[in-house]
């Protein structure tokens, strides 16, 4: 305050702003004034968060054994990404809400402030999850994640070229004996890896 003209001056260059309560007084020697004050400025990361365009066709995947390293995504951006970049992330189920578990190792996480997820399941997954970011002064949320890995199962089955589509044809009998056209499945279709992926 400055003692000559009774201003009050605040600073404004605080980067994670604050809030004061204040009492100010004065006097003229006989009586005596009070007045409370709250003097504050903002964060300077307050609203620097905001929503990323991603293409959406990317987070739906064949499975890849060969695909050792998640890959990663990101949703957000930050006006200011040297002061005032997403610095605490978490996903949630769809809800947004409910924390997402994915057992000791999960198709999809968190890396920084970026999405993981794994192409390398054999048993694949699909999933709706809900991610957050703060920078300590606003958060911001992308829902309706959707991720997919299919089954490693999912093409390991083809029709078999028999070389003969013509049709069949089964003469009358008077026979309650069945001929056999064909040996069940492996006559007409191809498993290519029947021990993880068994009929």
């Amino acid at each position: 305050m400055n003692p000559t003209s009774f201003e009050l001056s605040a600073v404004s260059n605080v980067p994670r702003g604050y809030k004061d309560e204040l009492c100010f007084e004065c006097t003229n020697g006989k009586d005596t004034s009070q007045k409370k004050i709250t003097v504050s400025q903002s964060d300077q990361c307050i609203n620097t968060l905001k929503l990323q365009y991603y293409d959406k066709t990317l987070l739906i995947q064949k499975f890849d054994e060969t695909s050792t390293i998640p890959k990663k995504v990101n949703f957000f951006e930050s006006s200011d990404p040297s002061g005032c970049p997403p610095r605490d992330c978490r996903l949630y189920e769809s809800d947004c809400k409910t924390p997402y578990n994915g057992g000791l190792s999960p198709p999809v996480g968190i890396d920084g402030f970026h999405m993981f997820y794994r192409q390398n399941v054999p048993a694949g997954y699909d999933l709706s999850l809900c991610m957050q970011c703060s920078n300590g002064a606003s958060t911001i949320t992308r829902d309706n994640i959707l991720v997919q890995q299919r089954s490693k199962c999912y093409h390991t089955m083809r029709v078999k070229d028999i070389g003969n589509t013509a049709p069949v044809e089964i003469p009358y009998a008077d026979t309650t004996v069945r001929k056999v056209y064909g040996s069940g499945f492996n006559d007409f279709f191809i498993n290519t890896d029947p021990a993880v992926c068994p009929i």
